[in-house]
Order: structure tokens, then C-alpha cells, then sequence
């Protein structure tokens, strides 16, 4: 079942980008790296290649992020795969820029994938350890001039590193994200280039690609490429939509990227599994009770009128983050004034986690002199409440999806989209996903499996195509049995049931074209 959904889904992609649905059956290859070979050739018969490029950060088969040169290849494998990647350019008489790919196993062992017979979004590496410009190397070419060097005349010299800068969410599975950029600062100085596709104030939509902008590093070793483009990314600055920011830190100081060992499931095996074990940052629990607390009606989880929520002035307000609870007592102290204390209820009382901060004296008598930094944010403290943080907040709505927090000097700025009992949160250039939960008294039903009481209606997540409808009014579905899939920005996107129930309503049809926030579905109990 599973490969014909996956084939069907790849036919579909290929039909829509193509016109053609065939598909290539090809040996599989475990746990391998991609290196690409830049190849160029010339109308008076010269072919040659200008170096590798590591390719194997990837997410959905997309590149990440790249460098050059690649940290797995030995001299004679560099030599063997540029030799095999000439030849075939020459085979074919190619002409101008081209791209030869290639898997290579953990045997040393490489195989032919594909040729892109362009310039590729990582040509910019090359061009760092070349000091060639590929781009004017072309026109020469297409003008009908030789090339101006011979491959024994090429010269390789230091490390460059490309990070590629998306609008997406990570942790919602790669959504893209859009809106407006109300802020857009990429990093400077020696060393760093950046191309650039917008600028502040620029509108991000879902009718293109997701990628902002590529971060290029040079450094005189691969040490210091890495060290510098740490440093380069935490300086980068977006506000307006989520990006890949914290994925890209979180990438280029793991241990394993630092000892060149990565493989195209490198960002799945160990970079998003240590990003979901960290706790959420303190804002994040402070904007979305704050979120709670000024507007209840708009409270889409199912206890929004039950035991969690208290009338007058205090409320007890429960929210889960990767299986972890954190329960947020909050107190009225005056017009638009709370006193909360936030309880880490997966720790030891007075014993923090491991990444988080303890502190049992409350923000009211102490005045932050700067926000958290953004490469390593603040996170809530453990223990139970005589152990939790105190924080006194003044909040203020800013519009139906904003809300502004305001704790000393500190100013949090957030935006707020819910999804059934999940509040999805952004401040500054962070994401950061909550799933409203029970008190303990009402833990057993929180997560009881079938759906309870109304339909539960599932939104498009942003604007797109449909491309299949896979269930019919009527049908029994179980807890994330996809429903229909929703293809944006060359991608498809799953859309799952939220429980065991029965679909009660379809409202768009195959072929159809949606907006973010459209109708879609409708399940209810079974």
C-alpha cells in the first residue's frame, strides 16, 4: 500500500512538472551521500570538470545545504568521479554549464543519478574554491569562445559552505510559510556572500519557491568555514514569516556535520530529533497563555469551556510540546496586568531538565536587561510550582491573530494560528507549535483516541492544488490516515485525520484551488 501511494504521488509530480508520468525503477541505495560534479564545455571540443560539490543535507530530496570540497572523497575517488562525469559530457557533445550527480555508498562506491544541464542553486560554492565565475564563463561559451583555461590549469583553494535560507516550518513537516517580511537582515562581512531573491517588505506567497535567500561562507579549511558560518547564521535576522534559521544552526554545529559524516537522512536521523527534545522557549508559553487569556472564544481546543479555563481572575492553563506537560498558573494583578508561574510538569519538583533555567524569585522584582538570544533561547524552568518561574506580564491584543506581551524590557510580538487544539506560534524569526492539554483530572479523555462531540473541520494549511481526495463522505478514517493531499510550492502535503471518526463532509473536489484557511474536510465521532 505504501509504495503505491508513493508511486502514484510521483507519477502525479512528474505529470505536472513533465507531462509525463513515467517512472524509472533504480537500485536502491542505503544511506547514501550526494556529490555532484560541475562539468564544462566548450564548441572547439575541450570537456572538464571544475571540482565536487557535497550535496547530502537534504530535506525531501531538496538540497540544504552544500559545500565544496566534499569531506568524503579521497584524491582518486575525486579523480574517478570527475573522470566519469567528463565523459559522459563528452559523450553527448555537451556544451555551457552542466551538472553531473551521483550517489555515493559507504563502500566508496558511486552511481550515476541524474545530469542538470544548467547552472544549480549551489554553483556558488564552486565558484568560492575556483575563484571562477561560472556565469560569465557561460556567455564566453554561448558567444562561441574557447574556454580560457585546460583542467590542469584549474586551482582549488579553501572550503566554502551554501546554506539555503526557506520559508518553511520545519517542525510542521516543511510547510511553507508566507506573508510580509517585516524584517530582513543577512549577515556581512569577510568571507560571507549572500544572493539574495528578497528584500524587507517584500511579500512571500505560496505560488513560488520557498527559498529566501543562499548564505555563502569561505573559509581557509573546512574548520573554519563551518566556525564562520555559525557565526554568520546566528547573525541572520527574519521576521514576518517562519524560516529554517534555527534548522541551519541546529545542522552546522552537530558533531556529526563537523566530522564530514553526513548522509542525505542526516537532518532526520540527528538534527530534528535534538531539536524536538529541547524544550519550548519561555515566550512561546507566555504568548500562547497570553493568546488564552484575552480571548477565549477563540480557544479551538476542547476544553475551552472546561475545568482548564476559570472564570475571574486566574486560570490555570495546560499545554503539551513533543509529549512534555507545562501548566501556567495565571493571576490578575490589574488592567491588562498577570502574575504566572509556569510548571515544567516532566521534571522533578525544584530539579530542572537538563537545557531548561530555574529560578524561584519572580519577574516582578527584576528587570531582563535584553531579550534571549536567538541561537540559544530561554527555556522554562523544571520543578513544580514552588520551583516554576515567576513572570508579570502586561498583554494587549494587537489584532484576531496577534497578541503583544510585554515582561520588563522585554517586548514579544506574536502571532498566533490555531489548528483544532494546537496553537502555532511565531516571534521574531522562531517557530514553535503547542497543542493545548487537560488538567490531570480530565487527562484520560484528553487523549482518548475517537473524536468527541462536533466535527473537527481541517483547513487548507496554505494555498495549493489538490491532487487527490483519497476518502468519500461516510467513510471510517483512523487517527492520521492522510485525507487529501494538497500540492504548493513543488511539493505535496498531506492532510491527516485528526482522530479515529467519520468523514462528514468534503468540500473541495480533486483539481480544485484553494486558499490558506479554505474548507476542506469535515470528520466527525464515529
Amino acid at each position: 500500500t505504501a509504495f503505491g501511494e508513493s508511486l502514484a504521488a510521483a507519477r502525479r509530480e512528474a505529470l505536472s512538472a513533465f507531462g509525463d508520468d513515467a517512472v524509472l525503477i533504480e537500485r536502491y541505495v542505503r544511506r547514501p551521500r550526494h556529490i555532484e560534479i560541475q562539468v564544462f564545455g566548450d564548441t572547439h571540443g575541450q570537456v572538464m570538470h571544475l571540482g565536487e560539490r557535497e550535496c547530502s543535507v537534504q530535506r525531501r530530496h531538496q538540497k540544504v545545504i552544500e559545500e565544496s570540497p566534499s569531506p568524503a572523497l579521497t584524491p582518486a575517488l575525486r579523480e574517478a568521479m570527475g573522470a566519469a562525469a567528463v565523459r559522459l559530457a563528452r559523450a553527448i557533445d555537451y556544451t555551457g554549464a552542466g551538472t553531473v550527480e551521483f550517489l555515493l555508498d559507504e563502500a566508496g562506491e558511486f552511481a550515476f543519478l541524474e545530469m542538470n544541464t544548467r547552472l544549480q542553486v549551489e554553483h556558488g560554492v564552486t565558484e568560492l574554491v575556483t575563484g571562477l565565475d561560472l556565469v560569465h564563463l557561460q556567455l564566453q561559451v554561448a558567444a562561441g569562445e574557447p574556454l580560457p583555461f585546460a583542467q590542469d590549469d584549474l586551482r582549488f583553494a579553501g572550503h566554502a559552505i551554501q546554506c539555503r535560507v526557506y520559508a518553511e516550518d520545519p517542525s510542521r513537516g516543511y510547510l511553507p510559510s508566507a506573508g510580509r517580511l517585516t524584517r530582513f537582515a543577512p549577515p556581512s562581512g569577510d568571507g560571507i556572500r549572500n544572493d539574495l531573491g528578497v528584500y524587507e517588505g517584500v511579500e512571500v506567497t505560496s505560488h513560488y519557491d520557498a527559498l529566501l535567500a543562499k548564505l555563502l561562507v569561505y573559509g581557509d579549511n573546512r574548520t573554519a568555514a563551518i566556525a564562520h558560518t555559525a557565526a554568520a547564521l546566528a547573525g541572520y535576522a527574519v521576521e514576518g514569516v517562519t524560516t529554517n534559521l534555527a534548522l541551519l544552526r541546529a545542522a552546522v554545529v552537530h558533531p556529526e556535520f563537523v566530522a564530514g559524516r553526513t548522509f542525505t537522512t542526516f537532518l532526520e536521523e540527528h538534527v530534528l530529533p535534538a531539536m524536538e527534545t529541547e524544550g519550548p522557549p519561555v515566550e512561546a508559553l507566555l504568548g500562547a497563555a497570553a493568546f488564552d487569556l484575552l480571548a477565549p472564544s477563540r480557544a479551538a481546543g476542547p476544553w475551552s469551556a472546561g475545568p482548564w479555563r476559570q472564570a475571574g481572575a486566574g486560570a490555570r492553563l495546560v499545554y503539551e510540546h513533543n509529549g512534555e506537560r507545562y501548566t501556567i498558573h495565571a493571576a490578575r494583578v490589574g488592567h491588562g496586568a498577570w502574575n504566572l508561574t509556569v510548571e515544567d510538569e516532566s521534571a522533578e519538583a525544584g530539579s530542572p531538565r537538563p537545557g531548561t533555567a530555574s529560578s524561584s524569585t519572580p519577574s516582578s522584582t527584576t528587570t531582563p536587561s535584553s531579550p534571549p538570544s536567538l541561537a540559544a533561547p530561554s527555556r522554562p524552568a523544571g520543578g513544580k510550582r514552588a520551583g516554576g518561574l515567576g513572570h508579570h506580564l502586561t498583554i494587549e491584543p494587537l489584532a484576531p491573530d496577534r497578541v503583544l506581551v510585554r515582561e520588563g524590557t522585554r517586548v514579544y510580538n506574536c502571532r498566533v494560528q490555531t489548528d483544532e487544539d494546537a496553537l502555532h506560534l511565531t516571534f521574531g524569526e522562531r517557530h514553535v507549535s503547542l497543542r493545548r492539554g487537560a488538567p490531570p483530572s480530565a487527562a484520560s479523555s484528553a487523549h482518548a483516541t475517537p473524536l468527541a462531540g462536533g466535527p473537527r473541520t481541517l483547513a487548507a494549511p496554505l494555498a495549493g492544488v489538490i491532487v487527490k481526495v483519497a476518502v468519500a463522505v461516510g467513510d471510517r478514517v483512523s487517527a492520521r490516515q492522510p485525507l487529501i493531499v494538497l500540492e504548493a510550492m513543488k511539493m505535496e502535503h498531506t492532510i491527516e485525520a485528526p482522530a479515529d471518526g467519520v468523514v462528514t463532509t468534503v468540500h473541495r473536489a480533486t483539481g480544485d484551488r484553494v486558499q490558506a484557511g479554505d474548507l476542506l474536510i469535515e470528520v466527525g465521532p464515529a
